[in-house]
């Protein structure tokens, strides 16, 4: 059970896992190296550190009843108003979007073609 912000869950480990799997599978699968692979896979990959919080939405009371204790009772009754499942639709949308902005970014900065 998660009694300390600090502590990896089994729920953590696993998402964090399923997401590294997934990325690297979908890097593979697409074609180590292109441009295409890397786009599709580094917001999958992006997605791992959203297991950390996804106590939020699996298990909210428990999950704010530790933010009472680490945090203070405003900030917990705030983080339970997150809980809506409508946010983590929302979470994971912005998080796939800046991931697929940064890797376009990435991809367009490290990835220059040769100009001769």
């Amino acid at each position: 059970m998660l009694t300390e912000w600090n502590e990896l869950t089994l729920t953590m480990i696993a998402g964090i896992l399923a997401c590294g799997i997934a990325a690297e599978l979908l890097y593979m699968l697409i074609g180590r190296d292109t441009r295409h692979a890397r786009l599709v896979s580094y917001p999958v990959f992006a997605l791992a550190p959203m297991s950390q919080v996804l106590g939020l939405w699996t298990n909210p009371q428990t999950y704010c009843a530790i933010a009472v204790g680490e945090m203070g009772s405003d900030y917990s009754a705030q983080m339970y108003t997150l809980s809506a499942p409508w946010t983590l639709f929302v979470a994971i949308a912005t998080t796939i979007i800046a991931a697929l902005l940064a890797a376009l970014l990435a991809d367009r900065l490290i990835f220059k073609p040769d100009k001769r």
